[in-house]
């Protein structure tokens, strides 16, 4: 996913890539006053003088850790109190609003629901939920956010593996609550509708990209120009690092040992996701049962595909987008990235346990234009 990130020191080169960090599930939410108390990293670091100042927050949310770097902010004394209080707000929000494990937030209020009545969500919900929608229709069901009885089936709903494969009857009475098209949403209203009273929403796979376009936003709207944002291996880049260089991510080799970097890739202003079945899955009988399920089968992935990742303007769609191609595959996903001209790199496993890797045409012209835009930014 995203990379796993060191503090620079100063005299430490900030040019090195940083290895990619896996996503934990989403665990249960945690309340405002923990939000506020999670953030048990907040560093001021004083740079040589050639080197702005920059602040560091890190800490635990959605049942993984954020991390969030920005450069040259203001220096007055309430900056650092005052981003504290900005990131735990937004962070709360996301949780409060999206989280399938609190029983306060919406979503978790939704899910429990068993009739077709309209039910009134915040904005910021909706928009993720109308987001997902969008992906779905245009990946005809192949991302679905309603695929909760699936992944509880599966055992990962709860993260208890199973024993036993389920039987084809169980299969099909979980695909039967599941579909897109068995939920409405009214953006205007700000309210969603179950068309089936046993359908459940899980927003794990694209709400923690959501989170990083909300912290972003935030930045933006103070006119920080340069900052790094991620939660649970989603990843948003703006401007430049403290060197004056691209922030420079690094894709993981789709392995389940070790933080081997497969690929480096310079974000400026843009986001980034990847998905995997290497990071989340169990052994059942000797096959790997990948947490990316297919909700067209009712099945885990099968496929070769072992990690895609997406850049997009937006997280919460380059977040989307990931899972969707990773459902998708390599010959299928490929081709709607490059129908949807989605910047994508796959990374194909072959039979012989190496990697192939193919990038469609809007992420060789991303990066190239990218690595144009830094050069001219530095000097």
């Amino acid at each position: 996913m995203c990379a796993e990130r060191e503090p620079l020191s100063d005299n430490e080169s900030s040019d090195k890539p940083t290895p990619a960090k896996r996503r934990p599930p989403w665990r249960p939410a945690v309340g405002a006053a923990l939000v506020v108390a999670m953030i048990v990293g907040v560093v001021l670091l004083r740079k040589p003088d050639y080197e702005p100042l920059v602040l560091e927050f890190r800490g635990e949310t959605m049942g993984s850790t954020y991390e969030v770097k920005v450069v040259d902010p203001s220096a007055h004394p309430g900056t650092r109190q005052a981003m504290e209080r900005g990131i735990a707000g937004e962070l709360d929000l996301v949780n409060f609003t999206m989280s399938r494990f609190d029983p306060e937030s919406e979503l978790y209020r939704f899910n429990q629901r068993r009739d077709t009545r309209p039910f009134a969500m915040s904005e910021a919900a909706i928009e993720v939920i109308a987001a997902a929608r969008l992906v779905s229709e245009r990946t005809d069901g192949a991302y679905d956010v309603t695929i909760a009885p699936l992944l509880r089936l599966w055992g990962f709903w709860d993260r208890r593996p199973r024993t036993s494969a389920p039987t084809d009857a169980e299969i099909a009475a979980a695909r039967a609550k599941v579909g897109w098209r068995l939920f409405e949403v009214d953006e205007r209203a700000h309210t969603i509708r179950k068309l089936d009273p046993e359908v459940e929403l899980d927003l794990g796979s694209i709400a923690p990209g959501a989170a990083v376009d909300r912290l972003s936003n935030m930045f933006e709207a103070f006119d920080y120009e340069n900052y790094m944002v991620e939660i649970s291996g989603e990843v948003r880049c703006h401007g430049l690092r403290p060197d004056r260089k691209p922030w420079r991510i690094g894709v993981e080799k789709p392995v389940p040992e070790g933080h081997e970097i497969e690929e480096v890739v310079e974000l400026v202003n843009t986001a980034m996701s990847t998905s995997g079945d290497y990071l989340q899955f169990y052994l059942l009988d000797g096959e790997r049962l990948s947490h990316t399920m297919d909700p067209r089968t009712g099945r885990p992935i099968s496929h070769g595909l072992a990690s895609v990742t997406v850049l997009h303007d937006e997280c919460m769609m380059a977040d989307a987008w990931a899972t969707a191609l990773d459902v998708l595959g390599p010959d299928e996903g490929y081709a709607a990235a490059e129908r949807e001209r989605l910047a994508a790199l796959f990374i194909v496993r072959k039979p012989d346990g190496s990697f192939s890797k193919r990038e469609t045409e809007a992420f060789a012209a991303l990066r190239q234009r990218q690595i144009g835009a830094s050069r001219g930014s530095a000097e």
